[in-house]
């Protein structure tokens, strides 16, 4: 289950949104490359080593094809583009790259599909997401907390 908090904008410029509520994203740990080839090693008949191994020249591969122009689309997943934050010139002649690229980034985007009977769109890799917020997790952690201190021992 995904998990949220809850914050108040407190920003008064923002008119539209000021004070109002919000849920962002809790993220509870992170996970590695080897903590990814550990959970293949588990679900399929590959060895820890074989799929650290795909899995880093993976990312070699795809860090040279970025480079190199490519948009890399991973069926099932999605596809990796790079994107970029420039600052406009007054001329082509005017333009250099030290000045006005900015910034580089790399633009993941869901693959999509449609569903069959309902002929509707959606993204395969959070089509079961399902949302708990934490501070109620939190509260429900401390009733049974509390609960289990109550209960007599026999």
């Amino acid at each position: 289950m995904a998990l949220y908090s809850l914050y108040q904008n407190k920003n008064e410029k923002m008119t539209g949104s000021f004070q109002k509520w919000y849920a962002r994203p809790v993220v509870t740990d992170t996970k590695s490359l080897t903590d990814v080839a550990l959970e293949i090693q588990e679900n399929t008949t590959a060895k820890e080593a074989d799929a650290y191994a795909v899995l880093k020249e993976m990312k070699n591969v795809l860090i040279k094809w970025l480079k190199q122009g490519y948009r890399i689309k991973i069926e099932g997943l999605g596809s990796f583009k790079l994107g970029l934050r420039s600052k406009g010139a007054d001329s082509v002649e005017k333009f250099s790259v030290a000045e006005n690229i900015k910034s580089t980034r790399v633009i993941f985007t869901p693959e999509v599909e449609v569903d069959a009977v309902t002929g509707k769109r959606f993204k395969p890799l959070i089509r079961s997401v399902r949302w708990s917020n934490v501070e109620s997790l939190a509260n429900k952690d401390a009733v049974n907390a509390k609960k289990d201190d109550e209960t007599p021992e026999p």
